[in-house]
């Protein structure tokens, strides 16, 4: 199913993070997403859209258009839907337009195509900043590890 925006929302001025995920979360996901709507409101739903949309930027969508088109994938298929065949071939194809590439995702899969990829999804892809080596380049940050560190140095301080 493709998404149909109306003049208005193709208007809408998204170039900013913040408006972008306002926008996302409180008009996108409520209408076009419903089963993840209850969630739109919060602080994780934020994030990952802000995440998605720098997904969405790795693989040359500048468009805040079509970036809500690949995050809407993100949601509907899996973080990592860009992993799987045919999505990884159509988004690596660079010499066409993001409005084309975004039309081939949304036309191009077969349903067991689109299955597989949700079935081996990883929600792990919604927060790079925790992925030892994603291909965002986000530098690893993992607070269990940190958290673990501080009580074994608690520990240590006790003895």
């Amino acid at each position: 199913m493709i998404i149909k925006f109306d003049p208005h929302q193709m208007n809408a001025m998204l170039r900013e993070d913040d408006d972008f995920v306002d926008y996302f979360t409180k008009e996108i996901m409520p209408r076009h997403l419903p089963s993840f709507a209850n969630m739109a409101a919060s602080p994780q739903a934020a994030e990952m859209t802000r995440w998605g949309r720098r997904y969405a930027e790795h693989f040359g969508f500048s468009d805040p258009v079509y970036q809500i088109h690949f995050v809407v994938l993100m949601w509907r298929i899996g973080p990592d839907f860009f992993l799987f065949e045919p999505y990884r071939t159509i988004l690596e194809d660079r010499d066409q337009s993001e409005k084309q590439r975004m039309e081939r995702c949304n036309l191009e899969p077969t349903m067991a195509q689109e299955g597989q990829a949700i079935a081996r999804s990883k929600n792990d892809y919604w927060f790079p900043q925790y992925m030892r080596n994603n291909m965002l380049g986000v530098p690893y940050d993992d607070i269990e590890e940190q958290y673990l560190a501080e009580i074994e140095g608690k520990k240590g301080d006790a003895q």
